[in-house]
């Protein structure tokens, strides 16, 4: 396989455009192989844009400057798990459950889903779960199935704004 900078420094501007237009429309029905070189356009083109030493100094300048406290990932307060206090008890087995069911999700969806179901049936079909079950269609290339979740999400839980 190549590399990005193989396939693409060799295309002229237009050119880089023209593939991209291509790939782009190809995004209404893609096959993996098509979605993998238009990121690589993408990233090919981004990097050829930006001043890596530049993008650096601001980060660290930002993340330097920035002054806020970071939540411990074992302790979810009740608005990220998209319900009312007192509407559940959130014990650290849920939490415990929830968390490794988050990590399985991203390593490998079938023992992640597996973790989800189980959690689910601790604590419903709450949006921290839906959320979970979002990922996995996502991570599936599910796209109808998700686009349903999303506009469901919506309109189910209109105050939440992380679907």
């Amino acid at each position: 396989m190549k590399t990005e900078d193989e396939e693409f420094s060799k295309l002229t501007f237009e050119e880089k455009q023209e593939l991209f237009q291509q790939l782009s429309d190809l995004l209404i029905s893609p096959n993996m192989e098509d979605y993998i070189k238009l990121v690589d356009l993408v990233n090919f083109a981004f990097n050829g844009l930006i001043d890596n030493n530049l993008v650096n100094d601001l980060s660290n300048s930002y993340a330097n400057n920035l002054r806020v406290g970071i939540m411990p990932f074992g302790e979810i307060p009740f608005e990220l798990w998209g319900i009312e206090q007192g509407d559940l008890i959130i014990t650290d087995q849920i939490t415990d459950l929830f968390i490794e069911s988050y990590n399985l999700v991203k390593e490998d969806d079938k023992k992640g889903t597996k973790k989800v179901k189980e959690l689910k049936k601790l604590v419903g079909n709450i949006p921290a779960v839906r959320l979970l079950e979002l990922m996995i269609l996502e991570m599936n290339y599910k796209e109808d199935k998700c686009f349903e979740m999303i506009i469901d999400n919506y309109e189910k839980y209109p105050f939440l704004s992380y679907f």
